[in-house]
């Protein structure tokens, strides 16, 4: 599998299996100091971890699983965020789909970042 394919299948599954887990284990927040960190900032911080280290094995696959967390949420919190009902909303299910989409073509110059 190209280079270009295997980050988009690690971008999609990212964001099919942290769908399935806020299915399976509703309600269940990540705490630090009493302070909710969602899978967004989670997901931020793997991809500037995954571009300081460049050209590396670990870094081509922490970038794609960071962007796919980030990626998911953005659309939930760009709606207003709130709780995993509205997480499965319409418009939350339907934005990540787009934004799937609109990243396969990008995968190109994503994977050019690395």
């Amino acid at each position: 599998m190209k280079h270009e394919n295997t980050f988009y299948a690690l971008y999609v599954l990212t964001i099919i299996s942290i769908r399935l887990g806020v299915f399976l284990l509703p309600e269940r927040d990540l705490m630090l100091f009493g302070i909710v960190i969602h899978h967004f900032l989670i997901g931020l911080a793997l991809a500037l971890i995954a571009l300081l280290f460049r050209k590396t094995t670990p870094a081509t696959i922490l970038f794609p699983i960071g962007l796919g967390l980030a990626a998911d949420q953005l659309i939930f919190i760009l709606l207003g965020a709130g709780k995993d009902a509205q997480y499965w909303s319409p418009g939350s299910v339907l934005g990540a789909i787009i934004l799937a989409l609109a990243i396969y073509p990008l995968r190109f110059r994503l994977t050019k970042l690395l």
